[in-house]
């Protein structure tokens, strides 16, 4: 399991209303998972055979501010249940990524006791690639 926390500089949605960037994400946390598990066959050494490895799974969470004017409207994309790209780049060293044919699987509002109100989206993707 990879978990990476990411120090944004760049985020970025393409989807039905064209290529937006992202100015209000206050965070990103991407999750790529592969399930595995050991061949129990055993061979001459009494040991297991390999791993079988399932397809990878991709996990984004984005926070964003809650503005009175949204860059995105997520609730909408939610119920459109719409087909998107994201794409980020880290701060630390420009690194480039693409979270591939993504769809929103959860949304929730909260709002702090400072009346500071935030937006978390819970987005599922087929892939996570390195843009070159």
């Amino acid at each position: 399991m990879a978990e990476e926390f990411v120090d944004v500089a760049n985020v970025s949605i393409e989807h039905s209303g064209g290529l937006v960037l992202l100015q209000d994400v206050k965070s990103i946390r991407v999750r790529t998972r592969r399930e595995t598990k050991r061949v129990t066959t055993m061979n001459k050494l009494r040991r297991g055979r390999g791993f079988r490895r399932g397809p990878k799974e991709c996990e984004v969470d984005l926070v964003s501010e809650l503005n009175k004017s949204p860059e995105v409207d997520w609730n909408q994309i939610y119920d459109d249940e719409e087909v998107f790209q994201l794409y980020w780049e880290r701060a630390d060293n420009g690194q480039r990524r693409w979270a591939l044919d993504c769809t929103i699987a959860d949304i929730e509002e909260e709002e702090d006791d400072e009346g500071e109100a935030s937006l978390s989206i819970s987005i599922m993707a087929l892939d996570n690639l390195k843009l070159k």
